[in-house]
C-alpha cells in the first residue's frame, strides 16, 4: 500500500446532505463545524444545490469543509411558497439521482452520510393511522384531539410527505436530532428504547460558538 493510500484510509469523510431549506442548513453545518473542531482527521463534503451554493458559499467554514453541488432540480426558493407541496415533492423525488452521481465521483471514499433528507414512498394515510392511536409515548402533555386539529388545518399534503420520511428513520444506523436532552428528557429515552441504534440530542443547533 502506498503513502497516498495509507493516507486517505486515515481519513473519515463524511457527506452532509440537508433539506435545502435554511432551517435544515444551519443547523446541518453547525453540526459539522462541531465535528472539524472536535477531529483534525474529519473531511466533510457539504451537499447543496446550485442555487443554495450562491447563497452560502462566502460563509465563513473551516477548511476541512467543502461544498459540492447537484443541479437545480428543484423549484427556485423564491416559488416555494407558492406551491410548498410541488417544493416538497420535487425534494424528495428529484434530488436522489443527482446526489447518487455526485456520491459515485466523491474522493476520498465516502465513510457516512448524514441526511435529513428522504425519498417518497406509498404507505396508509397519517389520518386513518391516528384515527386508532390513543397514547403517543414519551410526549406526557399530549392531547390527541388537539394533534388531531392541527392535522386537520395544515396541508394534508405536506404532512404526508413529511410523515413518510419519518417512517423511514428505522432503516438510519443512528439518528441525530436538534434538540437538548434536558429538555426532553423523557421523549429521549423513549426513542432511545424504540430504536435499536444510538439516539443523540445534537443541540443547541444554532452556530452559538461564533456568536
Amino acid at each position: 500500500m502506498n503513502s497516498n493510500n495509507m493516507e486517505e484510509n486515515a481519513i473519515c469523510h463524511v457527506v452532509a446532505m440537508p433539506f435545502p431549506g435554511r432551517g435544515h442548513i444551519n443547523p446541518m453545518m453547525n453540526l459539522c463545524k462541531l465535528l472539524t473542531a472536535k477531529n483534525q482527521d474529519i473531511v466533510i463534503t457539504f451537499v447543496v444545490t446550485e442555487e443554495w451554493l450562491g447563497y452560502i458559499s462566502a460563509d465563513p467554514k473551516p477548511d476541512n469543509i467543502r461544498f459540492r453541488t447537484i443541479p437545480n432540480v428543484i423549484p427556485p426558493e423564491k416559488l416555494k411558497a407558492q406551491d410548498f407541496l410541488g417544493f416538497y415533492e420535487a425534494v424528495m423525488t428529484k434530488m436522489e439521482a443527482p446526489f447518487e452521481q455526485l456520491l459515485d465521483h466523491l474522493e476520498p471514499p465516502v465513510t457516512a452520510i448524514i441526511g435529513d433528507i428522504e425519498f417518497s414512498r406509498e404507505q396508509d394515510s397519517i389520518f386513518d393511522f391516528l384515527d386508532d392511536v390513543e397514547y403517543i409515548p414519551g410526549i406526557s402533555s399530549s392531547n390527541l384531539a388537539d394533534l388531531k386539529a392541527v392535522f386537520q388545518r395544515n396541508d394534508h399534503g405536506v404532512l404526508q410527505l413529511a410523515l413518510d420520511c419519518i417512517s423511514r428513520v428505522p432503516k438510519a444506523q443512528y439518528l441525530l436530532f436538534t434538540s437538548i436532552y434536558e429538555l426532553e428528557p423523557q421523549v429521549t429515552n423513549n426513542l432511545r428504547a424504540t430504536f435499536p441504534f444510538p439516539v443523540y440530542p445534537i443541540g443547541p443547533a444554532i452556530p452559538y460558538l461564533e456568536l
